[in-house]
């Protein structure tokens, strides 16, 4: 052997074997490298377990007979059954283009699709190449659409990666694709309208129809939440009507236009109030099919859809779905990287950064909206907020002429965009009510202290409002269409119903203490606090709020076709709700003093009444928040012009103080009591339907 080892090392050979590639392991001992994949012939004779690692991909050499091994010449190229699987596995793993020949035979080309994409045989389309749940990515980072931070376990590969190829001199090649496109906007896998098997998915509405609701939700749900690309998404949508076939439409674009054909059945008129809730979960049912068959895989497009599907299920009864949906797209986001501060290395368009700071925003949004309305605590952190500056105030038309966002657009009409801004503007207020006052661990915190944090963020409430433009101000004199005229209605809606939560705890405090409407019981110029004198007059601004709020939706409300300029119906029930059950306790307080001191309260209560009860023809949520409402009525008398007995009276008390005790966040919690919130609009919906029928005791959800 010895004379046949020395006769291989001759110059002239060894001038020949020179190539263009060497592994990194032999490249760092200097020894000569034959390029074979997966491992070179040095390695393998200092029995190397590991594969090899190559730099320069596009010149790895596919792997042929070994002059090192007889078995070699003999066997066809095909790996050992027994190792296949983890050949298979290495692909995942490996760097792009490396191993390319890693259990290939020397076929030609087919154009079998198996052969063309073997890895998705045993891959669902969901699962992500070369990840696992605790490490992240293992390889090139590049290979994946997700972001990870500095924290995980793949960042710290690719750090010494980079420590790697700065020792050896080896820099590190971008693509011009990769130059051109962030990692979160490369391209993703489209699922399209040709795989699926169920041909009545892609049915469509009569043209008429589908004008309607797709019109309907432009001009009443996008105007508000403004999440999707509306230039994409019509393009698809008028292509459907003039398109010879609908084959090859991707299935997430279809599930966002079927999604919006469902939220626009809430806002048409095309609709009879007690259809639209059917015509809209046919619609939702079929969209979510569509998004199901296409996987998981991280996508702007995604996230989209799934924001889409979290505020349509706002108007039913599936709470947790909800909850559950808006947590997914969130995650979907971050991984993304969507709510990362905007990079320079990638120039973004106009359109692809205020998409970007729209999607993200629209998560805070929801995450903040259903965390106040279920009393829970939010997913994103605050510091998060504004980690993604808000929106500009700049509409789709003026994408490529507009940098700078303004009220006004460049032709002079309001811009649409800014009643959005201004709506995140208030719910990053609203998010300070909801965890200074409502989920604030610190029970034993003094009314003092509280007061105090109220006021602070009644001026930033103040501060808002005097910010908005002219036109979004709800006694601006200006003609304004429909569109203005409503976001300037939901805006001051929302307004109100922040400052009625702001308000209440400090009314419910009052209550407990033994208050009055007159508020001369509690107070004495010479021996009472700061603190005591401003509990009658937050109460009193509370019930001032909230006959305002009720007065809006009496004026503006359709009783016809339960439509208007106003929020949507599922908000607007909410809003109501919680501004009715203020004015139940203005009555009671009224009722308690023996004397009427204020016709409003009268008149708000069955103006409330009359809204919830046209909200009925619409949604279910509407009659149990009516029946709810008739029940504590009767029960404490308020409809009886007769003075109460004594024995009435201390009864009516007892039943009020057990109610406002659960209802007290200035108060430590009774053990003996269940948690009961006068903010907790699930709480109607979860009322037995007995209890909203029947004289029978009312109690709490647990």
């Amino acid at each position: 052997m010895e004379p046949h080892t020395t006769s291989q090392i001759h110059a002239p050979r060894r001038k020949r074997l020179k190539i263009a590639t060497a592994c990194l392991r032999c490249r760092r001992r200097k020894v000569k490298c034959d390029g074979v994949c997966p491992a070179c012939g040095a390695c393998r004779r200092s029995h190397e377990e590991a594969d090899c690692i190559y730099e320069n991909a596009a010149a790895v050499r596919e792997p042929g007979p070994s002059r090192f091994s007889d078995e070699s010449r003999a066997a066809p190229r095909v790996p050992n059954a027994s190792i296949q699987p983890f050949l298979e596995a290495a692909k995942d793993y490996a760097y792009p283009g490396l191993c390319s020949g890693l259990g290939a035979s020397t076929a030609p080309e087919t154009t079998n699709p198996s052969a063309i994409h073997p890895l998705q045989l045993d891959r669902s389309p969901s699962e992500p190449h070369g990840e696992d749940s605790m490490n992240g990515i293992i390889g090139d980072p590049a290979r994946t659409r997700e972001v990870y931070g500095s924290s995980s376990a793949s960042s710290f590969i690719q750090q010494i990666q980079t420590a790697i190829n700065f020792k050896f001199g080896i820099a590190h090649q971008i693509t011009g694709e990769q130059k051109a496109i962030p990692r979160s906007r490369s391209p993703c896998p489209q699922t399209s309208l040709s795989n699926c098997e169920e041909p009545t998915l892609f049915l469509l509405p009569p043209k008429g129809l589908a004008d309607g609701l797709i019109g309907a939700y432009w001009d009443n749900n996008w105007a508000l939440y403004p999440v999707i690309n509306r230039r994409k998404i019509e393009t698809i949508y008028d292509s459907l009507w003039t398109s010879p076939t609908s084959a090859n439409y991707p299935l997430i674009p279809m599930s966002i236009i079927n999604i919006c054909f469902a939220i626009g059945c809430h806002y048409s008129n095309l609709l009879s109030p007690k259809d639209r809730m059917g015509a809209s979960d046919d619609f939702y049912g079929r969209a979510k099919r569509l998004y199901q068959k296409t996987g998981d895989i991280p996508s702007y497009e995604r996230v989209t859809c799934l924001l889409l599907f979290a505020i349509y299920l706002q108007s039913t009864k599936h709470v947790f779905q909800c909850w559950m949906t808006v947590g997914k797209a969130i995650r979907m986001a971050q991984s993304l990287g969507i709510h990362l501060p905007e990079s320079t290395i990638y120039l973004e368009s106009v359109r692809d950064r205020e998409y970007k700071r729209r999607i993200w925003h629209c998560c805070v949004w929801l995450d903040r909206v259903l965390s106040s309305t279920l009393g829970r605590p939010g997913m994103i952190p605050k510091w998060l907020f504004n980690s993604v500056p808000l929106p500009s105030m700049i509409d789709d038309e003026f994408f490529e002429t507009q940098d700078i966002g303004s009220p006004i657009r460049p032709d002079g009409q309001p811009c649409i965009m800014a009643g959005a801004v201004k709506a995140m503007e208030l719910y990053q207020i609203l998010d300070e009510v909801l965890v200074d006052l409502y989920l604030n661990p610190n029970d034993s915190e003094d009314t003092k202290r509280r007061l105090i944090r109220i006021l602070e963020i009644d001026s930033k409430l103040q501060m808002w409002n005097k910010s908005l433009p002219e036109h979004l101000q709800l006694g601006a004199t200006a003609t304004r269409d429909f569109l203005v005229e409503r976001q300037a209605t939901v805006l001051r809606a929302r307004f109100l119903h922040a400052r009625i939560l702001l308000f209440r705890p400090a009314l419910i405090s009052y209550c407990v203490r033994g208050g009055s409407t007159s508020g001369t019981e509690l107070f004495d110029a010479n021996n009472s606090s700061l603190a005591e004198a401003m509990l009658p007059e937050c109460s009193r601004i509370c019930f001032r709020v909230a006959q305002e709020l009720i007065e809006i939706y009496d004026r503006h409300l359709s009783r016809q076709n339960a439509l208007g300029p106003l929020p949507n119906w599922w908000y607007s029930v909410l809003y109501v709700y919680n501004a009715t059950m203020m004015i139940l306790v203005e009555r009671f307080l009224e009722a308690k003093d023996g004397i009427v001191k204020d016709p409003k309260a009268y008149q708000a209560w069955h103006a409330a009444l009359r809204v919830l009860k046209c909200y009925s023809m619409v949604g279910d949520s509407a009659k149990r928040c009516v029946a709810l409402l008739e029940i504590l009525c009767e029960r404490f008398s308020l409809d009886q012009p007769e003075r109460f007995s004594q024995q009435q009276q201390n009864e009516i008390s007892q039943d009020w103080d057990s109610l406002l005790a659960m209802s007290n966040p200035f108060t430590a919690n009774d053990a003996g009591i269940p948690p009961f919130s006068f903010d907790d609009f699930i709480w109607s919906d979860a009322m037995p339907a007995e209890a909203m029928l029947t004289d029978g005791p009312i109690e709490p959800r647990m």
